[in-house]
């Protein structure tokens, strides 16, 4: 039984190796076809400029009001949180920054029934 398992074993492994293997050549070959189809005729290709990445400080800077928002829920100021996201809700003009938002107002509403859920039991009491 033992000898059977490991024969399994070693050859689960020694397949994983090989399909590695064969997805590795068949990838450079792929790349190898696709610069050699996109090179142009005379040879010489041309300079192309890299595309600088977006600056971290504008990406940060979009979701800054989101980012204070959820500073305030985690602070439990809920009050803080629910001006701070309906205020940047009229200046927002991403949508993501805008989904974002709207989570985090759709989080103090919750808390906000949580509360009036829990005011309302006790007060039957």
């Amino acid at each position: 039984m033992v000898v059977v398992g490991a024969y399994l074993v070693f050859s689960g492994v020694s397949l994983v190796a090989s399909l590695k293997a064969h997805s590795r050549q068949a990838s450079q070959a792929s790349g190898a076809a696709s610069q050699s189809a996109s090179a142009p005729a005379s040879g010489a290709k041309p300079p192309v400029a890299p595309t600088p990445p977006p600056s971290a400080s504008a990406v940060d800077d979009l979701f800054a009001v989101s980012d204070a928002c959820l500073k305030q829920i985690k602070a439990a100021d809920w009050e803080g949180a629910r001006k701070t996201c309906e205020a940047g809700l009229e200046s927002a003009k991403d949508p993501k920054v805008m989904r974002a938002l709207h989570y985090n107002l759709a989080a103090i509403s919750r808390h906000d029934k949580r509360l009036d859920a829990r005011r309302s039991r006790t007060s039957t009491r």
